[in-house]
């Protein structure tokens, strides 16, 4: 069973200051093995750290700076769009039957 989900956000409004820097851009590991997302409370609990994921890895929005503000919300959009498919893919496996092979004699 996957065990993490990773977030990354991408760098969407790179500075001549950031492009020089060469950094990784920032990642969360959230976990899933601890739960139940065959429930709506686990899927619930997932998505509130999806959530958080995204604050953590996204820069502050509440400040005065309108360029903040916009790379906060371009960072915000792209991490959503980064977890979107691993999330439907991790509960669709959940929800998956498992299938068995037949056994010949």
């Amino acid at each position: 069973m996957i065990k993490t989900i990773v977030l990354v956000a991408l760098a969407l409004a790179p500075t001549p200051a950031l492009a020089q820097q060469h950094t990784t851009p920032p990642t969360a590991r959230v976990a899933v093995s601890d739960l139940d997302l065959t429930t709506a409370d686990g899927v619930r609990t997932f998505d509130r750290r999806l959530r958080s994921a995204v604050n953590a890895v996204c820069p502050d929005g509440y400040v005065p700076d309108l360029q903040q503000r916009k790379r906060h919300r371009m960072c915000v959009q792209a991490a959503r769009r980064s977890i979107a498919e691993q999330r439907e893919r991790i509960l669709a496996s959940i929800a998956a039957p498992v299938r068995l092979g037949a056994v010949a004699r």
